[in-house]
């Protein structure tokens, strides 16, 4: 089920339907569309063999964490100003059906693959070609062109994907392509035309395979044991906290979020123990002293002292040091306070636990 945070309501918290029906705050902080765009974003799965593209293409733990609230499992609490991003991509694929794109028809289709059901909904069919919309920044469109950057990986396969289930469905496919579309005010192109070429179905039907049970796996396992997926590959704390839909539910996220809330920034004097380490650390990355082997433990034994006397950054003059991206997502065991082990005992028992210089797996 989704909640809302609402100021209007009591406790702040409001069930999503309701925030629809009757906003108790008789002028709504945000437009109905939007709101509404919440219960819209999870679907129910009472079959549980059946697996929408969206969900291959999210990890794991993102679809069988989707799965959890669609079955009312758990209640995922969010912001309803968070669907803003979604409902106006939405919307341009409206605005692009009416006024630009007519032959956009967006469909629903249904095929059997291994006994799992897998549903897909395309944008566009014509002349053979399967045809994605994907909303974003005039920058992106700007780099995509200067060849800095590339389409994203999940993109072209959601297309190869669509390829499949379409000719299962007995369509003809000569190829596929993703429409960038920037409808924000700008110098740049308002769309740029991707072509993505005809991919070994075969293959691509082995791949499909290979996600539902995977995710199925997780998700009976989630059922029986109470066991959670692996972290993701893309985890990142800040990432996660300014993307993920679902990180008010994620063990991963919410132990380590409670873990890092109370690390501060600290500036380093000279006559501190930890300050000779990160002098050689900065010198052995120098060009011209450059010494990776130096570094990383230097880097190692820094991040260890961060940890242990909860410091997100060290200022060093001029200099300042994070904790890497990859020592934020993941915790030790042995650095974790008892107290908040003891209340996420049975998320921490899943995580990948490292600390610079050594690695367990649980």
């Amino acid at each position: 089920m989704i909640i809302y945070r609402c100021p209007g309501s009591d406790g702040g918290l409001i069930k999503a339907e309701k925030c629809v029906e009757n906003c108790p705050m008789g002028k709504r902080c945000v437009p109905k569309e939007v709101a509404k765009w919440g219960i819209i974003m999870v679907k129910e799965y009472k079959d549980e063999k059946r697996w929408s593209v969206t969900s291959l293409l999210r990890t794991p733990l993102q679809a069988v964490l989707e799965r959890m609230v669609a079955l009312g499992e758990v209640d995922l609490v969010r912001n309803p100003r968070h669907f803003a991003r979604p409902f106006f991509g939405s919307f341009v694929h409206l605005f692009l059906k009416k006024f630009f794109a007519k032959g956009i028809k967006e469909r629903k289709y249904v095929v059997k693959v291994d006994g799992f059901k897998i549903s897909g909904v395309i944008d566009l069919l014509a002349d053979g070609v399967v045809t994605d919309y994907k909303i974003v920044s005039p920058e992106f469109i700007e780099f995509f062109e200067r060849k800095r950057l590339e389409l994203k990986e999940e993109w072209v396969k959601q297309v190869w994907f669509y390829m499949y289930i379409l000719s299962r469905k007995g369509k003809e496919i000569k190829g596929g392509k993703v429409i960038l579309v920037s409808p924000m005010q700008s110098e740049k192109p308002f769309w740029l035309p991707v072509d993505i070429s005809l991919p070994n179905l075969s293959e691509v039907e082995r791949e499909i395979i290979e996600r539902a049970r995977e995710r199925y796996h997780y998700w009976c396992r989630h059922k029986e044991l109470g066991e959670y997926p692996p972290i993701c590959d893309v985890w990142g704390y800040k990432r996660c906290e300014e993307y993920c839909f679902y990180n008010s539910i994620c063990p991963y996220y919410q132990a380590t979020s409670l873990f890092f809330k109370d690390f501060k920034s600290k500036e380093v004097k000279k006559d501190e123990e930890i300050y000779p380490i990160i002098q050689m650390y900065l010198e052995a990355k120098e060009k011209v002293k450059k010494n990776e082997k130096v570094a990383e433990e230097c880097k190692n034994d820094i991040e260890r002292y961060m940890i242990e006397r909860k410091i997100s950054r060290l200022i060093v003059g001029d200099k300042v040091l994070e904790l890497s991206k990859e020592t934020r997502q993941v915790i030790d065991k042995n650095l974790i306070p008892p107290e908040l082990l003891s209340q996420y005992s049975r998320w921490t028992e899943y995580l990948v636990l490292r600390v610079k210089g050594k690695r367990n797996e649980a």
